[in-house]
């Protein structure tokens, strides 16, 4: 697996995902990337980036695509999809990829990437959850602070 840096346009698609938070769909993203450069996107490019990813780095993208996809919905759906797609061995060119040991198709690719898509789904809601639990319990401590006040103003000494 090569350790490469992320292109001009992966980089674009991550910078509109996390700018359209929960509207981030194929659409939206291609909007926000146009209205970003000016220049006219197709919307299969985002989802062959997406699809690239998976092909290129295999059960280390569907982890962490299905993480990002537990927080920001970029399409856990096409994931899986062409997770499944992969381990099948339909596309002959693309094999899964496990630290670095190619997967040979069939149920030990479908199980190794299935997994990863639903332990990526997990730790990314554990993380969303994490992150927002605390400031959750804080803004339900500042709604409820003027009936408190109002409650101790009212209460007999």
């Amino acid at each position: 697996m090569s350790r490469e840096s992320l292109g001009y346009f992966e980089l674009l698609v991550l910078l509109a995902i996390l700018s359209q938070g929960d509207e981030a769909y194929g659409v939206p993203i291609a909007h926000a990337i146009e209205h970003s450069t000016g220049k006219p996107v197709i919307l299969a490019s985002v989802t062959g980036q997406i699809t690239t990813w998976i092909a290129a780095h295999g059960v280390i993208a569907v982890f962490a695509l299905m993480a990002v996809d537990a927080v920001l919905p970029i399409g856990g759906e096409l994931v899986m999809l062409f997770a499944g797609v992969i381990a099948a061995g339909v596309i002959g060119s693309s094999h899964p990829t496990l630290f670095g040991a190619t997967l040979s198709p069939g149920v030990a690719a479908y199980l190794v990437l299935s997994i990863a898509g639903a332990l990526g789904s997990l730790g990314g809601s554990l993380a969303g959850w994490s992150a927002c639990s605390p400031a959750g319990r804080l803004a339900s401590r500042l709604a409820s602070w003027p009936a408190r006040r109002r409650a101790r103003a009212t209460a007999p000494p």
